[in-house]
């Protein structure tokens, strides 16, 4: 296998990334409805209030406890483990705004107003 960082919860995530290890992968080769199996929902996304009317996806990830720094986020979002409004998001400084909701690894935060 590859590489493992730190992740959500301290978990570990393998690099490179095996496809159809990510969650909701819908239509993807190797995704899991295209192994026949079971579609399972994230659980509902947690509230993250901030201070200001935007905030960074890296600074987010870490207010919203997802990981642990700010390298693990730059790592993270390269690697495309990231997921903004359901749309993998490769860019560290993606402003977020309030009702924007952030996966990682089978958890999920919204972003609202402070």
């Amino acid at each position: 296998m590859g590489n493992r960082v730190p992740g959500v919860a301290g978990e570990c995530l393998e690099y490179p990334i095996v496809p159809g290890c990510l969650p909701d992968t819908a239509g993807a080769v190797g995704s899991r409805a295209d192994r026949g199996s079971k579609h399972e929902t994230m659980p509902d996304p947690i509230d993250v209030p901030i201070d200001d009317d935007t905030i960074r996806l890296g600074q987010f990830l870490k207010l919203a406890n997802l990981i642990e720094s700010g390298s693990e986020a730059k790592t993270v979002i390269a690697a495309g483990l990231v997921r903004v409004n359901d749309e993998v998001e490769l860019r560290r400084g993606r402003q977020l705004q309030a009702g924007d909701v952030v996966a990682i690894a089978g958890h999920q935060a919204r972003v609202s107003a402070g």
